[in-house]
């Protein structure tokens, strides 16, 4: 005891039975003495209850820190003032370099609409904004070409920006709105311990994530492989407009890359929809266009009744060399190329089996990119302000423009129909872009009559979509959840039918279904008109999506928990709007 009294360090010595305090050293008297010279017991008491407490080592106690330990056996708490250790790591851990790139979203688009005098006005703009804000919080930057900026702070500077929620963000579109201007800002952020080549490598990369997640958004990410991403803004619709040079280029790059290998598989997501699968008709094609050894692959295990007659047609039609997901498997080889198509999630891809024979994937999607990406992607065509995949796949196929194979009827009308199902006949995320495409397919045969057949729903499928647009109840005016019975499963394509047949109603501006799956999990499928973006609530649930579509799928949760938690976060999110 004589050496317990003289260690500057806290014991506090407590009955077996009633866990009182029986005695403790002349430290604690020290520490816990008020200004009368008594013993606060009561603060005493609680930081001797973060000891028995398993996921706590820590209290906090007149702005000190103590660590403390228990010896169970012996009945006696330790605790140790680490104020100063705290403090010395905090101060490194704050001082970790950072470095940011800013990209104006869609400046290459206004230098094409302004005039030079114009373009100068919107210059000064840019130039005045960032320097503002660089000064609030003491950043040093420099510009880059016209349209770029790169930060360097460190961690207390990005800290500080991660409270605000990049507001900077929401400022500088309420700033342009007043202007005219159709500007958003993106960033890309990364921090992380020493290599600073490496930090502003992954800098850029969050930037690039940023931007084909659909700009006006910031992602923050530590140089770590372990950390996951954190994304900040993304509150409007797909603002970062893509270009024909783009697409061309990456018609190119896509051709070129695919006379460096044997043999090329193309897959949708698991349970294809129309647009995953004509989409995959259009890359068999294009890749069928360079080699032979281009093949479809499809899960005959799991489909749809669509995607099943779809499938089925074309068999007859002895086009788009079809495998089955068993039947690629013993095929590929390690000089085999992925495409996955309307899909950039691992964990949504046809067969994770399959897609782990590859060493190198080919990502063409529409849906904003998310941490879920695959790793071994060595060219990414992501585009989210695109209506479907099939728009994007017809446009490649439009500039390659190859007189070996060319689409025929059916193939046309299956990118139709998965253009169609996307924006819910032309009704939504179109552009004139769509349009365009949806002209060369009716050119090239797209026959309505045949996609009629196709995507026709079966009378027991229409009662179990009416079974839960009955259930439809209003979280708000304008917002809308269906819950699923808990003792009834539904499919994937039921329960987005559900969706899409609520959002088409007059004053409606999103829809969620909640359901129990065929498959046990709960599944979401949630829509939106655009001014909500739904594709951002069902990251928070473990799913992604677009702006406008999106779903999720939970596990490990009751029907009930699952509506629970989602309605919690449309409310946080309809609240941030």
């Amino acid at each position: 005891m004589l050496l317990l009294e003289k260690m500057p360090v806290g014991v506090v010595k407590l009955h077996a039975g009633s866990q009182s305090i029986e005695w403790y050293n002349p430290y604690v008297s020290l520490i816990f003495s008020e200004e009368n010279g008594e013993i606060d017991l009561k603060k005493l008491k609680e930081l001797i209850s973060v000891a028995s407490e398993p996921d706590k080592t820590y209290a906090v106690f007149r702005d000190k820190r103590f660590a403390v330990n228990f010896d169970e056996e012996n009945q006696i708490c330790y605790f140790f003032d680490v104020s100063s250790e705290y403090l010395a790591v905090n101060r490194l851990m704050e001082s970790r370099p950072v470095i940011g790139i800013i990209s104006v979203d869609n400046y290459d688009a206004l230098e094409d609409a302004f005039a030079d005098s114009q373009i100068s006005q919107v210059n000064t703009f840019l130039a005045q904004f960032v320097a503002a804000f660089a000064d609030e919080y003491g950043i040093y930057y420099r510009r880059g070409p016209m349209d770029r900026f790169y930060l360097f702070t460190d961690y207390s500077v990005l800290n500080q920006l991660i409270q605000d929620k990049f507001s900077i963000i929401d400022k500088f579109r309420d700033e342009s709105k007043k202007l005219d201007l159709p500007l958003t800002l993106s960033f890309g952020m990364a921090f992380g311990k020493g290599n600073h080549e490496q930090i502003g490598q992954l800098a850029l990369q969050n930037l690039n994530m940023a931007e084909v997640r659909g700009g006006d958004q910031a992602v923050v990410k530590e140089n770590d492989e372990s950390v996951s991403p954190i994304f900040f803004g993304g509150g409007t619709a797909s603002s970062v407009k893509r270009t024909r040079t783009r697409t061309r280029a990456m018609m190119t790059a896509v051709s070129d890359k695919l006379k460096t290998v044997s043999q090329v598989f193309v897959v949708g997501h698991k349970n294809l929809d129309m647009d995953a699968l004509g989409s995959a008709v259009g890359m068999q094609l294009f890749a069928q266009n360079i080699m032979n050894n281009a093949y479809l692959v499809y899960d005959e295990k799991e489909m749809y009744p669509d995607i099943a007659r779809a499938i089925h047609r074309l068999q007859e039609e002895h086009c788009s060399n079809l495998l089955s997901v068993d039947d690629a498997l013993k095929m590929v080889d390690h000089t085999s190329i992925l495409i996955m198509v309307d899909h950039s999630k691992i964990g949504l891809t046809l067969s994770k089996e399959f897609y782990e024979r590859f060493s190198q994937v080919i990502v063409v999607d529409h849906h904003r990119r998310d941490a879920d990406f695959p790793k071994n992607a060595v060219l990414t065509y992501i585009e989210s302000g695109a209506s479907s995949a099939s728009e994007l796949v017809t446009e490649l196929i439009q500039f390659q423009n190859d007189k070996h194979h060319k689409l025929n009827r059916l193939q046309a009308s299956l990118l139709m129909a998965g253009i169609m199902l996307d924006t819910k006949n032309f009704t939504s995320s179109v552009t004139s872009r769509t349009f365009d495409v949806a002209s060369y397919l009716r050119a090239r045969g797209s026959d309505n009559a045949e996609i009629k057949r196709l995507m026709s729903n079966d009378f027991s499928e229409f009662k179990s979509v009416s079974e839960l647009v009955l259930k439809a109840r209003n979280i708000t005016e304008h917002v809308i959840l269906i819950s699923g019975s808990p003792d009834k499963e539904y499919d994937s394509a039921t329960a987005s039918k559900a969706a899409d047949t609520v959002i088409d109603m007059s004053g409606i501006e999103a829809v969620f279904v909640v359901s129990r799956h065929v498959k046990g999990y709960i599944s979401i499928s949630a829509r939106s008109k655009g001014n909500i973006n739904v594709q951002k609530i069902m990251e928070e649930m473990g799913g992604g999506g677009h702006f406008s579509l999106a779903a999720a799928q939970v596990r490990e949760k009751s029907l009930s928990e699952v509506v629970e938690d989602l309605e919690r976060k449309i409310q946080v999110e309809l609240a941030e709007e």
